[in-house]
C-alpha cells in the first residue's frame, strides 16, 4: 500500500551496494523519474553504504556515472535520531576503535566538505557522542 500511495518502489541492497543494485537504481532514476531516498545505520558502514551510492565506489570510479545516485536523499538514521525516537541506552553501541578511525578517515574525503557538508556534520556528531545503532532499535 505505502509504495502505491508514494509512488515508489523499495529496493533493499542488503548491505554494501553491488553493482547490480546501483546500476538497477540508475535505471530506475533516469527511466521513471523516481527520486531516491537510503535509510541506512547510524554506523560507519551505513554511511559508507550512503556515500556509494551517491558518489559511486572508489575501486569503480572509471564507471561512475552509470552507478551513483547524485540525487539521493538520506532519510537516516542520524545520530540525533537516538534523543528524538527515544531509542533504549541497550540499543546505542560504543563505536570502536576501528569505527572512528573509518569515521575519521571519511570527514577527510573532500566531496564531503564541498558537496556535502551536512552529511559530514552528521558523521562530526557520530564520533563526537562516540555512540552508534542499527535502525532497528527505532522499533523498540
Amino acid at each position: 500500500m505505502f509504495c502505491k500511495t508514494n509512488r515508489c518502489i523499495v529496493i533493499t541492497g542488503r548491505g554494501y551496494p553491488d553493482v547490480s543494485t546501483r546500476r538497477f537504481l540508475r535505471l530506475l532514476m533516469e527511466k521513471l523519474h523516481l527520486p531516491v531516498h537510503c535509510l541506512v545505520d547510524c554506523d560507519p558502514y551505513g554511511f559508507e553504504i550512503l556515500a556509494t551510492y551517491r558518489f559511486g565506489s572508489m575501486q569503480m570510479a572509471y564507471d561512475l556515472e552509470s552507478l551513483r545516485a547524485p540525487d539521493i536523499k538520506w532519510l537516516g538514521a542520524f545520530p540525533s535520531d537516538s534523543e528524538i525516537y527515544g531509542v533504549p541506552q541497550q540499543c546505542l553501541l560504543p563505536l570502536t576503535e576501528e569505527d572512528k578511525k573509518r569515521t575519521e578517515a571519511m570527514l577527510l574525503r573532500c566531496y564531503l566538505k564541498r558537496e556535502m557538508p551536512q552529511w559530514r556534520l552528521e558523521l562530526e556528531t557520530m564520533l563526537q557522542r562516540g555512540v552508534k545503532f542499527e535502525i532497528e532499535a527505532l522499533s523498540v
